[in-house]
């Protein structure tokens, strides 16, 4: 594995996908046990209900990319799980079309700002694949 690669991902990348992801655990939790989107009373879904965030998928895909890293970092290798995750976050983020199509070029908002800073680091970190 590239030590720039590992350097910069354990530096700068993850801290910030960690902070994108918030919310992924709870989102992992309601798919493992099952819990259907319409229950109101449910805890879990009220917590990641209150967290307010706009882009639940870009929660789900960061989250993984956080697992297929780390996964494969831990093998020291580089696998399909990390390459095809690492690479579909950086494209999505670097995409005008999704910019424009889920914030409709709004930055305002933490969760955008946020995002959109990681979308900054992961064009640097796909240098070092």
């Amino acid at each position: 594995m590239n030590d720039k690669f590992t350097m910069f991902w354990d530096t700068k990348v993850k801290p910030q996908a960690i902070i994108c992801a918030k919310g992924y655990n709870l989102m992992c939790k309601i798919e493992r046990e099952d819990i259907p989107e319409y229950d109101e009373n449910n805890e879990t879904l009220k917590e990641l209900r209150e967290m307010n965030i706009q882009d639940l998928t870009a929660t789900w895909y960061i989250g993984q990319m956080i697992g297929s890293v780390e996964h494969d970092l831990a093998d020291g290798r580089k696998g399909l799980g990390l390459l095809n995750s690492v690479m579909q976050v950086n494209e999505t983020l670097s995409s005008k079309s999704y910019w424009v199509n889920v914030w409709e070029n709004d930055f305002t908002s933490e969760e955008a700002q946020r995002l959109n800073k990681l979308g900054e680091l992961m064009n640097e970190l796909i240098t070092y694949l």
